[in-house]
């Protein structure tokens, strides 16, 4: 990555306590303190009363912890192999080890709120999707503050991260062993201001995922249903605009309006996209990199975006970048409350948008009311053979016409230990005049697929369902899933007989023919 997405580097020479992280050594210290590797946070702590620090049995300071598990794993030992030179020299440290002064949050020079955007450091992972996540949903503080259970330094060196993980929320602890270079410099997220939040949230996050490397490489969407909870999901440009790009326009004030994090991909291979290597350098814009999308505003039919680069300092160069004098007048400064400091953030044409960028990543946190959105979420499994079941279903009720968003979750296969993905599909259905299909999507490889639409008061069903091919091809006579719905009212999923539940989705399946049906006096799609 570029270079402002480092540390300067030390001219002191770093020494780090050894950390003895032997499986006989993490052994002993359980046994001496009675810790066991199901204890959360505040329960190791009162273990351990800070006489000696916490080592996490289940993601140790290892290699392993880097690159992932090695043994017998072919995604491993490739992953080993392409990075044993990269981390040759790493080392783990503890917090005090690296700082001076030790506090998961701290308000640095010029900060308005303790954890800012700008205090994300990326490092030397291409985890630039988590980044971007993680720094726009540090616009609203509350985001990452709900996140981290623990918001005093420990002494003892635990911690606890809320994440929401294919679909069920689960407290990951960790302990405060960081992958550091040589020279003590953090080797993967870090926060300008030396607080600690960010790398325990990553670390967290990579522990859930078999390692530090298996986080290479993603969309925010990913990220942002993780870490909030709520439903999110990554869209092409195209699928947005449906042939008019005032559409995708007005997603995004929408949706900013609304403060639904939402971040944009850039192309990733612009040459495709007409661009020459010397034309898309003028640009100033990364390619195949995640930006955060702050604001979207028009005056007098100029549309403007504003956002963040992850990386910092690294801005736009095209038209009202912030050394454009050429268009920049004082009535759009007013107009469009621009700033102009080397911290990330730009503002971009519309028109620049739609040439240089074409994903954007949508968390849907709250309803078209601005009201945040409520969730209740079910598990379940899929399974075939004598016990055959590819639908599950849940019945709900609706008191007053809202926004709904339905998802179905299962494991990120970036991580090699969890099953490979099947396909699956989410509807939502009346409960009533089987057949009537108000929302429904269906992915072949995903971790997660989203359905919205409107609906007025009355009964309906959520139902998931999968072919069963994928679970043939692979072998599978389980799949475990999840679902969840949003809505800006409370509601319960109530789960369906098995017998109704495959006779409501064979009739929406039926009835669908690759479209949702309208319905007069129900669901708006």
């Amino acid at each position: 990555m570029p270079e402002h997405g480092r540390f300067h580097r030390r001219r002191r020479k770093f020494m780090p306590r050894k950390i003895d992280a032997s499986e006989k050594a993490i052994e002993q210290l359980y046994a001496r303190y009675k810790v066991n590797a199901g204890m959360d946070a505040t329960q190791i702590e009162a273990k351990l009363m800070g006489k000696t620090k916490f080592v996490d049995s289940e993601f140790p300071p290892q290699l392993v912890s880097v690159t992932g598990d090695t043994k017998g794993n072919l995604e491993g030992k490739r992953r080993a192999r392409e990075n044993l030179e990269d981390f040759e020299g790493l080392r783990w440290a503890r917090p005090e080890e690296i700082y001076h002064d030790i506090t998961i949050f701290k308000k640095g020079r010029g900060d308005k709120d303790a954890i800012e955007p700008n205090d994300i450091d990326q490092g030397t992972l291409g985890d630039c999707w988590f980044c971007s996540a993680l720094a726009c949903l540090a616009e609203n503080p509350a985001h990452i503050t709900k996140a981290l259970v623990t918001k005093k330094w420990s002494k003892s060196g635990a911690y606890d991260v809320r994440l929401c993980i294919a679909g069920v929320w689960q407290i990951v602890t960790v302990d405060d062993c960081l992958p550091v270079h040589e020279n003590g410099d953090p080797v993967f997220l870090s926060s300008k201001d030396h607080d600690l939040w960010v790398m325990l949230i990553e670390k967290a996050y990579a522990k859930v995922h078999g390692s530090y490397l298996s986080l290479a490489g993603g969309f925010s969407a990913m990220a942002f249903e993780d870490i909030t909870g709520c439903a999110a999901e990554t869209l092409q440009f195209s699928t947005v605009m449906k042939g008019d790009p005032v559409k995708l326009w007005d997603f995004f004030v929408k949706h900013t309006s609304q403060e639904d994090p939402v971040c944009i991909s850039s192309i990733s291979r612009p040459k495709e996209c007409g661009f020459t290597e010397k034309e898309w350098k003028k640009t100033g814009i990364f390619s195949g990199h995640a930006y955060s999308v702050l604001d979207a505003k028009e005056h007098k039919g100029l549309r403007l975006l504003q956002v963040r680069n992850p990386w910092g300092g690294s801005e736009s160069k095209l038209d009202f970048n912030d050394d454009d004098r050429e268009h920049w007048t004082p009535e759009l400064i007013k107009a469009f409350g621009a700033t102009f400091k080397e911290d990330g953030t730009f503002f971009i044409k519309f028109e620049d948008v739609l040439r240089c960028f074409n994903l954007v990543d949508i968390c849907y946190m709250h309803g078209a009311d601005c009201h945040p959105f409520q969730a209740s979420r079910a598990s379940s499994t899929f399974t075939t053979g004598d016990a055959k079941q590819l639908s599950h279903c849940w019945r709900f009720e609706i008191t007053k016409e809202t926004e709904v968003v339905a998802s179905i979750h299962q494991k990120d296969e970036r991580d090699p230990r969890v099953p490979r993905y099947i396909d699956h599909r989410v509807i939502i259905a009346d409960a009533a005049s089987r057949g009537t299909v108000y929302a429904h999507k269906a992915s072949m490889r995903k971790k997660s697929t989203v359905a919205r639409c409107t609906l007025e008061p009355g009964s309906y069903v959520l139902i998931a369902h999968t072919t069963g091919r994928r679970m043939a091809k692979l072998g599978y006579t389980e799949a475990p899933f999840a679902v969840s719905l949003h809505a800006a009212e409370s509601t319960k999923l109530v789960p369906v007989d098995h017998r109704l539940a495959s006779n409501h989705a064979e009739q929406a399946l039926m009835s669908m023919n690759g479209d949702v049906r309208s319905c007069v006096g129900g669901g708006k799609t």
